[in-house]
């Protein structure tokens, strides 16, 4: 018991010990822990300070093409280590890790300062990296020069070396890591020298000399900032001088294709730039080689220009082409000709938009031929749909219980023989569905003239002795009448034959008449008969009324289109007009000149006795039996079929005869140009009149008809207004007449 007592004693003695020691070790390391935990502290002072500062500098971060430069990425890079070997102090030192704390700190804070001193590192770094520019500028141009000292196979080794290192100093600018990345930077720079020829010093004389080369050979270049517009990033500077400082080798944007006219020209603008700079820093051997490799990429975009040129004149005459085709066809509906047409045009387009001319010059081809085939079948196809569309119209206005009650057989063949057109059409057999709907036309014609004389046979013989009353007083115009009638009521009689040739026969003046002005020059002429009409409008202006009637008591021809300028030409010698198209009427004339072509068309023609129409036989003309605002009605729509005016005219004449004519066969007689008229421009008298000559006197000659340039409003059958003689303008113009009966 006493041994074991004393055993307690011991090993109580020795934890007491032990514990003491364990205390005084304690109090002889806590100065210790407290001035490593106090290094931490100002470490992370000193950082914090540091990163305040960077936040308060607010450096200036230069974006490209709202991209960043590769600089200031690294830059940024270098702020984000800092920020993150922050954050790992501040965890550590929650970890009561002073000394790891405080060397995470330190570590920031070199990153901060780099930071903080981005100004200088950023311009030690655009110099290394100009010079690795300008240094693979000079080799690439000497790669290809007969002066360079090395081997081609050398030459790509070392070229690749050389761009290997630019790489790799690029990589170690991403990743923030500047040193490493100027160091890069000067190997490369050294490797790309390697290949450049020893040539002795250039003076600045040669330098000079290879500048105005290289400017000569840039003024052939025409739109220069078009094609510039399409580099990339770093070519906007040209818009403000070509000469820009700024080289761009990290740009985002899309890059042009290689050889193509804005990759030349975006090499051509860096190389220059690399030679100002050198120029101006006196270095004139790497000036001079600079801008001869500059001279040398701006001729080449010379000849680039002329060929896009050539092609770009081509891709116009066939988009003038496309124009024409197109709207040469009377409906919507399109052959697959025209498609591919189209689609070679496109093709064509991007091509041009590659500077691959030879792939363009093919697709323009391409095009034409297509759209010479499609030329070729619109006509077929606008035959197709005439026939369709005469087809049709005979259909809509036809007496179908008229028709199935006396040609029954032969109305429902000529349908059939229009659904097997439909059918032929639907499968593309144009001109099968044409001659089909151009028969079953005709079939139509017989089973409808075939009905009406069955029908009418009875009501036909008091019209017969009515024509045969009219053949024995001579009366042609009553005749011709009475024989339209009959046609209408009778037109498969048997007598009918006899009848359309016994009113042919009579004595009278023929429906038209051709003269012969010399070098295939003619004047054409209409019959116009006698008639009364209803003169003016209600719903016009103040001088188209009062509305009266009008009795013409005599035929007369009127000009079948308005006097054109070959026609003017071939009389006077001379041709005034503004508008110059040997088919388009003449204008610029005033009424005084009209008298003088009418006295020298004359002498030309002894025999005849040529006018200008009165007013009242230019409106008569012009309505041709109507009693609406236009010869085709009301609809003001209708001149864009019909004549030419400031909507439709390209404010310009055009050739006449090329509308549709009034029911009596006179162009042009709304719009294209006013035409003269014999009569002074007066008020009209109200009641009835005959044969009117309007005023005696007046300030102002009658002109009719609307021009080009005016609204379809002002090309209605009665407008009218009044001009003084001498005046001559390019939307007045004229037409003749000449009595029925010399």
């Amino acid at each position: 018991m006493q041994q074991t007592g004393r055993m307690m004693g011991i090993a109580g003695m020795c934890v007491l010990l032990l514990a003491l020691a364990g205390c005084s070790r304690a109090q002889s390391d806590a100065p210790s822990a407290q001035g490593k935990l106090e290094d931490a502290i100002k470490a992370r002072t000193d950082v914090t300070v540091l990163r305040d500062e960077l936040a308060a500098s607010a450096l200036r971060e230069i974006t490209r093409e709202g991209a960043l430069s590769k600089a200031v990425q690294a830059r940024r890079k270098i702020v984000a280590r800092g920020e993150s070997k922050q954050e790992e102090g501040n965890i550590l030192l929650t970890k009561d890790r002073y000394i790891d704390s405080a060397e995470a700190y330190k570590q920031a804070a070199k990153f901060y300062r780099q930071a903080l001193d981005w100004d200088k590192v950023e311009k030690k770094l655009s110099k290394a990296e100009q010079a690795v520019v300008t240094a693979r500028m000079l080799a690439d141009a000497a790669a290809k020069s007969d002066g360079s000292r090395m081997t081609e196979t050398t030459n790509a080794a070392q070229m690749a070396a050389g761009q290997r290192l630019q790489i790799n100093a690029e990589g170690y600018l991403e990743a923030g890591d500047v040193d490493q990345a100027i160091a890069e930077f000067e190997k490369a720079r050294q490797a790309f020298e390697e290949l450049l020829p020893s040539q002795g010093m250039a003076t600045l004389e040669q330098a000079v000399a290879a500048r105005t080369a290289m400017l000569a050979a840039r003024e052939q270049i025409k739109d220069l900032l078009k094609f510039l517009s399409k580099g990339d990033a770093g070519l906007r500077e040209l818009r403000r001088e070509l000469g820009s400082r700024e080289t761009e080798t990290t740009s985002t944007a899309k890059k042009p294709k290689t050889g193509s006219m804005a990759d030349l020209l975006s090499r051509a603008q860096k190389s220059e730039s690399a030679a100002v700079d050198a120029f101006e820093e006196r270095q004139y051997s790497p000036a001079r080689a600079l801008f001869a490799a500059t001279e040398k990429l701006y001729r080449e975009a010379a000849v680039l220009q002329d060929q896009r040129e050539q092609v770009q004149a081509s891709r116009k005459s066939v988009v003038d082409s496309l124009t024409l085709v197109d709207k040469a066809f009377k409906s919507e509906a399109r052959p697959a000709s025209f498609e591919r047409g189209k689609q070679a045009l496109a093709d064509a387009d991007k091509a041009l938009a590659d500077d691959d001319f030879d792939n363009a010059k093919k697709s323009i081809t391409q095009s034409v031929e297509q759209f010479a085939t499609a030329r070729a079948e619109a006509d077929k196809m606008n035959a197709m749909a005439d026939a369709q569309h005469t087809w049709s119209a005979a259909l809509a206005t036809t007496d179908k219980e008229l028709l199935n009650k006396h040609a029954s057989n032969q109305f429902h063949a000529a349908q059939t023989k229009a659904t097997d057109a439909q059918t032929k059409s639907s499968a593309g057999q144009t001109d099968a569905a044409t001659a089909q709907f151009k028969q079953a036309t005709a079939d139509l014609e017989v089973a409808v003239a075939s009905a009406k004389t069955k029908e009418n046979t009875a009501k036909a013989s008091p019209v017969i002795a009515r024509i045969e009353t009219a053949i024995a007083g001579k009366d042609k115009f009553q005749a011709e009448d009475i024989l339209a009638e009959l046609e209408n009521l009778i037109p498969s009689d048997a007598r009918m034959a006899a009848l359309r040739d016994r009113v042919a026969a009579m004595p009278g003046p023929r429906k038209q008449l051709v003269f012969d002005l010399g070098g295939g020059v003619k004047m054409e002429f209409v019959l116009i008969r006698p008639g009364t009409f209803a003169m003016g409008l209600d719903q016009g202006d103040a001088d188209e009324k009062p509305v009266h009637n009008v009795k013409i008591t005599k035929p007369f021809y009127l000009g079948k289109y308005e006097v054109s300028q070959e026609q003017w030409q071939s009389v006077m010698g001379r041709n005034p007009s503004s508008f110059k198209e040997p088919k388009n009427p003449v204008e610029s004339i005033s009424w005084n000149d009209c008298q003088t072509f009418v006295r020298k068309l004359g002498e030309k023609m002894p025999r005849q006795t040529f006018r200008l129409p009165t007013e009242a036989e230019w409106e008569y003309a012009c309505r041709a039996g109507t009693v609406t605002k236009f010869s085709w009605g009301d609809n003001e729509d209708g001149l864009t079929e019909y004549g030419w005016c400031q909507s439709n005219s390209g404010s310009t004449t055009h050739p006449v005869g090329e509308k549709k004519p009034n029911a009596w066969g006179l162009y042009d007689m709304h719009g294209n140009v006013w035409e003269w008229c014999r009569d002074w421009y007066g008020t009209y008298a109200s009641g009835n009149v005959t044969d009117p000559r309007g005023p005696t006197k007046g300030s102002g000659r009658v002109i009719r008809g609307g021009g080009w340039n005016y609204v379809a409003e002002y090309c209605r059958s009665s407008g009218r207004n009044g001009i003084y003689p001498a005046y001559a303008d390019d939307d007045v113009g004229f037409r003749l007449v000449l009595p029925a009966g010399q």
